[in-house]
C-alpha cells in the first residue's frame, strides 16, 4: 500500500496527500531514524503527535494493535488502530 488511507474520518482534511512517487522520494531522502514515523503515518494514518508520545506498551505486536488512551489523541478519546 503506497497511496492515502480511503476511509478515514477527520475534521480536518488534508490539503494535499503524498502520491506514490512523493512517498517514495521522501523515504528514500530521510534519515533512518524518521522512516518509522512516515511508514506509521502513511499506513496507519496516525497524526506525527501521537505517533511521537507513543510508548511500547502501548503497542501489541501480537494483537496487531495500538492503543490510545483518551489523552493520548487529539479528540481526547480512547482509540485503537490496527497495524
Amino acid at each position: 500500500m503506497c497511496g492515502p488511507l480511503s476511509s478515514i474520518a477527520e475534521k480536518h482534511t488534508p490539503d494535499h496527500v503524498l502520491t506514490c512517487a512523493e512517498h517514495q522520494g521522501m523515504l528514500a531522502v530521510l534519515m533512518d531514524s524518521l522512516k518509522p514515523t512516515l511508514l506509521c503515518a502513511q499506513y496507519t494514518g496516525i497524526r506525527k503527535a501521537e505517533i511521537v508520545r507513543l510508548t511500547r506498551d502501548r503497542v501489541d505486536l501480537k494483537t496487531e494493535f495500538i492503543r490510545f488512551k483518551g489523552n493520548d489523541t487529539m479528540g481526547g478519546m480512547a482509540d485503537q488502530q490496527r497495524l
